[in-house]
């Protein structure tokens, strides 16, 4: 038994390259999962303060940006509840936390970790 077919060219791009668009929309779907964070944690996170690397986490811990010598920078945890209180714009994750260091006297903010209920936030002077 032979089966033969007979595609044009352009028929043939066009089958090879809907199948790949498939195959992405397939993966990007298959990926897309929002119960995982897909941020870092302090740990990811490298500051240099004063010439010398840290991890955020061991910046925290040894006192680096809470006790900051020239009191440019202060981390704080701050709840979802508190942080995301009424209408940040379309860049919530930039807007809620600038406008919440704002309300507490610093000049900027920004969060370096999300949990489900909770957030380290970094606010700037």
């Amino acid at each position: 038994m032979k089966i033969e077919v007979n595609i044009e060219k352009k028929y043939a791009f066009l089958i090879v390259g809907l199948i790949i668009v498939l195959i992405g929309v397939i993966g990007v779907y298959a990926s897309w999962d929002n119960s995982k964070t897909v941020f870092h944690s302090a740990n990811d996170v490298k500051v240099n303060i004063n010439g010398q690397d840290y991890s955020l986490q061991e910046a925290i811990n040894l006192g680096k940006i809470s006790n900051y010598s020239s009191g440019s920078a202060q981390g704080f945890h701050v709840s979802n509840s508190e942080l995301y209180t009424g209408n940040c714009g379309a860049d919530t994750k930039t807007t809620c936390p600038h406008r919440w260091c704002a309300a507490r006297g610093w000049v900027s903010g920004i969060v370096v970790e999300w949990y489900n209920t909770d957030n380290y936030v970094v606010c700037f002077r």
